[in-house]
């Protein structure tokens, strides 16, 4: 499963990914706050699998 949530993903050649594999852009940001991370704000991210 690869999410690329509308930005590009680059993935050279002679590349392998496994059954199963997720490639997720994202990540959460750390607002150094109380609310749980899960809540926090998403930061997207390219993707480049070389």
């Amino acid at each position: 499963m690869l999410h690329s949530w509308g930005r590009r993903a680059f993935i050279g050649e002679n590349v392998g990914i496994g059954p199963k594999v997720s490639i997720l852009p994202s990540k959460h940001k750390k607002c150094g706050c109380d609310i749980p991370i899960l809540f926090s704000e998403l930061e997207f991210l390219p993707i480049t699998i070389k």
